[in-house]
């Protein structure tokens, strides 16, 4: 009798040996260095991934809270008084191991989750006291997942969930004021628009705390959806440099028009001074007083979509003042003040750069004042200094230029031809 129980006790402790080798299952914790890689290469968010990686941790859990109340019941000494002998007539005491398995998860996985079904209930102090301490662990691993889930939810697109916030702040803001629907419309376009082209993310921020080198480089990646996307600016241009970018960067703002919406008139020339709109998206056009008549119209997409003209030959078009300007479609821009633009001229005030304005090309502030003393031009207007000229004659008086030692830069396309065989100290 004695040799019986000592064999039983040594079958106990070789079993209860056994179930550290569950503890190599720990290894599936080291998923989020891997899942972290895949990110990093591909580029993408598998932030959800982590729900995988809980639930794999729950059903874990589960497997060795499962294991443990089995043993429990198959170390007791009065076998009849376990759990495994009074569920289902004794019919796990003798069945295969993965019936006795599913027994056990079952069991464990219902504890859990809920407070168990009541089929499978303790049936002596240890399976109570197990069955407590499992109930316990439930509560705790509830609130855990609750947590996970509304944490993996919310950081999911931090970018996304903080325009949203913004774009509510806007709606109650409507909401208080009582503002009218066509009103709130407009209003809610707008900021709608201008979330979607500026990221919620404080990158100011994020970019002052890397290393010189490393910020100069993501600075210049960030260029090229902003101020390279506008002709002027590109790197093609043989005057334009990261430092000149970035300062031009600095000043840009978003701005939506509506359609048919006045963006500057003729009696607000300080307005005029003060900025100047880069047509990025849909159409503008100067209209007169008189009913009817138009200047002329500028459309982005006609220009970029010009056969046989490359893009840093695109024009970049500014509206004179002189007359009132209305959209024809809803335009996307880019808006810096007038004095980042003067910061920017001085920087680069060996250059007269010459816009086209409809069938004429026209000279603003410094460069109207050489082209007044130079070329024998009158000015135009009394606000800003600004001259004109034909667009027939633009190779004459650029050649003038030329031999009085200046460069000169066309904003235009499809007039380089022309110019290239009058010098070659040209720049575009």
């Amino acid at each position: 009798m004695q040799q019986v129980d000592d064999g039983s006790s040594a079958n106990a402790m070789i079993r209860a040996l056994r179930l550290m080798r569950l503890a190599r299952v720990l290894r599936l914790l080291k998923l989020q260095s891997y899942i972290d890689a895949v990110e990093d290469g591909l580029g993408v968010n598998l932030r959800m991934l982590e729900l995988v990686k809980v639930v794999a941790v729950i059903l874990y859990l589960c497997h060795i809270l499962g294991c443990l109340w089995f043993f429990l019941a198959d170390t007791h000494e009065d076998k009849e008084s376990t759990w495994l002998y009074h569920y289902n007539h004794g019919s796990g005491v003798d069945a295969d191991v993965w019936t006795q398995y599913l027994y056990s998860v079952y069991w464990s996985l219902t504890t859990l989750t809920t407070v168990g079904y009541g089929d499978i209930v303790a049936k002596n102090d240890a399976e109570r006291l197990y069955a407590l301490c499992c109930m316990v662990i439930g509560a705790i691993l509830f609130g855990y997942l609750m947590s996970t889930v509304a944490d993996l939810l919310r950081s999911y697109d931090m970018n996304k969930v903080m325009m949203q916030r913004g774009i509510d702040e806007v709606r109650d803001f409507l909401r208080y004021h009582k503002f009218s629907p066509e009103m709130t419309g407009r209003v809610k376009r707008y900021f709608e628009f201008y979330h979607s082209q500026r990221s919620s993310i404080d990158e100011e921020h994020i970019i002052q705390r890397m290393a010189p080198a490393l910020q100069r480089d993501v600075q210049s990646h960030l260029l090229k959806s902003t101020v390279r996307a506008i002709p002027l600016f590109s790197d093609s241009r043989s005057y334009m440099t990261l430092d000149l970018q970035l300062m031009v960067h600095s000043a840009l703002k978003p701005l939506l028009r509506e359609t048919k919406e006045i963006i500057l008139t003729k009696n607000d020339p300080e307005a005029a001074r003060q900025q100047i709109f880069f047509l990025r998206r849909g159409a503008v056009e100067a209209i007169a007083d008189i009913p009817d008549v138009c200047y002329f119209e500028i459309d982005a997409a006609k220009e970029l979509a010009s056969p046989g003209v490359e893009e840093k030959q695109l024009s970049v078009q500014l509206l004179l003042p002189a007359a009132s300007a209305a959209t024809l479609a809803v335009g996307e821009r880019f808006t810096p003040g007038r004095e980042e633009y003067r910061a920017i001229k001085e920087t680069h005030s060996d250059c007269v750069i010459c816009f086209k304005m409809g069938k004429f090309y026209e000279l603003f502030e410094e460069d109207a004042v050489l082209g007044h003393s130079e070329l024998d031009l009158a000015f135009i207007g009394k606000g800003a200094p600004h001259v004109g000229f034909p667009e027939a004659a633009l190779p004459m008086y650029s050649q003038k230029l030329f031999e009085r030692g200046y460069k000169v830069g066309v904003v235009s396309a499809g007039v380089f031809e022309q110019m290239e065989s009058s010098s070659d100290t040209y720049s575009s």
